[in-house]
């Protein structure tokens, strides 16, 4: 009996070694066919750049730690010119997990053309910026890695007041940002907006727990398939050999970083039940800033019930704020640019009418109705806002692509 669990034992020990070795073994051999450095990230970029129309700086500011953010800036100058010292208004714009500034390349030439100078930075952690390891333990210091290099990053560049765009893990970041600095921010959007509920569904705690950048830089020929198989099929995600740019900015060596801070915000309750700390639901508080959320009709990753959550709980804080729903996956910016960039225009230009913003096209034609809403509650003497009169529904069919559901006058 001993002798035959002892070769149990043994066996099971060789076949680990096994496939332990064949991991590595094909870890090694993609690594030398399909190699991931640094340049490549950079050469990748420069491909996707290319397409953009208006001259583009690549700026590294230096904050706290001693670390940098790679920015993009557009301004619509000459190439190298002293864009800070003209007179602009300003954008900045935030992007999502996993992905860079230069996501951002469908919509620079729009912005330029509204009269913006663009800022966009790649968040601590992520693309071309600095990627310290990230040795936080406490959600809170999840949060502090993102906006406390965001508000160093402003100060360097001597940003006064300005427009934030955010998405995804942007939009959750742009949020506090501007929750903490309310002064410095003249307009706050938010598209498809990351971590709005506590509740988390499993399969997306565990991709944000194994992260796909260390299943990248882990996984050899096995970790490339697998994100051949995730990453998305539509037309306007693969042109332009954007497959190629998310898969060099994943794989690209070192340690984890921004992806582990994202980590640290999720807490797993139980081997099948995780959920996500410091909610923007459960964090929100009173915020005097127009306020324009964009949430994606097909979305898997932050459904639209989430983003209507979101709106309610704005209102329920008095904040003056508008949701749209665009009939696109999860980057409304990205899949149908010349849609985002009227919305984002008519929205700018209305709230912040002092910008003195450019159209940069003719308009979309809008088919507008209107109604009143009336908030009601359960004990009328509690309802903050069951006066009618400050409530509007608009709903404007804009060719059929999007829809502007509640604005709070």
């Amino acid at each position: 009996m001993v002798v035959w669990l002892g070769g149990l034992v043994l066996g099971v020990i060789k076949a680990a070694a096994n496939v332990v070795f064949a991991l590595e073994l094909q870890r090694a051999v993609f690594g030398w066919v399909k190699p991931s450095t640094i340049k490549a990230v950079e050469r990748a970029e420069q491909r996707i750049l290319a397409r953009v129309g208006c001259e583009l700086d690549h700026v590294w500011v230096p904050v706290r730690g001693g670390h940098v953010i790679h920015t993009l800036v557009a301004s619509g100058g000459e190439k190298g010119a002293q864009w800070q010292q003209q007179q602009q208004p300003v954008i900045v714009l935030l992007h999502g997990h996993s992905m860079s500034s230069a996501f951002f390349y469908r919509n620079f030439d729009h912005l330029v053309e509204m009269g913006f100078r663009v800022y966009a930075p790649d968040l601590l952690g992520w693309a071309r910026s600095s990627r310290p390891p990230f040795e936080g333990h406490d959600p809170l210091a999840s949060v502090d890695f993102f906006v406390n290099s965001l508000t160093d990053w402003a100060d360097e560049l001597g940003l006064g007041r300005f427009v934030l765009l955010g998405h995804s893990l942007g939009a959750y970041v742009a949020h506090t940002f501007a929750s903490r600095n309310p002064e410095r921010v003249l307009h706050l959007s938010l598209i498809a907006p990351a971590a709005i509920r506590r509740e988390l569904a499993l399969y997306r705690a565990f991709y944000f727990s194994i992260t796909p950048q260390a299943a990248a830089r882990r996984g050899g020929l096995l970790g490339y398939l697998l994100f051949l198989i995730k990453f998305p099929k539509l037309e306007s995600y693969v042109r332009d050999r954007m497959r190629d740019y998310t898969w060099a900015l994943a794989s690209q060596p070192g340690e984890g970083s921004g992806d582990f801070a994202v980590r640290n915000m999720i807490r797993w309750k139980s081997p099948l039940a995780a959920e996500c700390q410091l909610s923007l639901v459960e964090t929100m508080r009173p915020l005097n800033i127009p306020v324009c959320l964009i949430g994606a009709r097909n979305d898997a990753l932050v459904p639209m019930a989430h983003v209507e959550e979101l709106y309610t709980t704005y209102v329920a804080h008095q904040v003056a704020c508008t949701l749209y729903t665009m009939d696109t996956d999860h980057c409304p910016h990205f899949e149908d640019p010349t849609l985002f960039a009227e919305i984002l225009f008519a929205e700018v230009s209305t709230k912040v009418p002092s910008l003195a913003l450019r159209r940069p096209f003719p308009p979309l034609v809008l088919d507008v109705q209107a109604q009143k809403l009336r908030l009601n509650s359960d004990d009328d003497e509690d309802d903050t806002f069951s006066d009618p009169s400050k409530f509007q529904i608009r709903r404007h069919s804009i060719q059929g692509r999007a829809e502007v559901q509640w604005t709070l006058l």
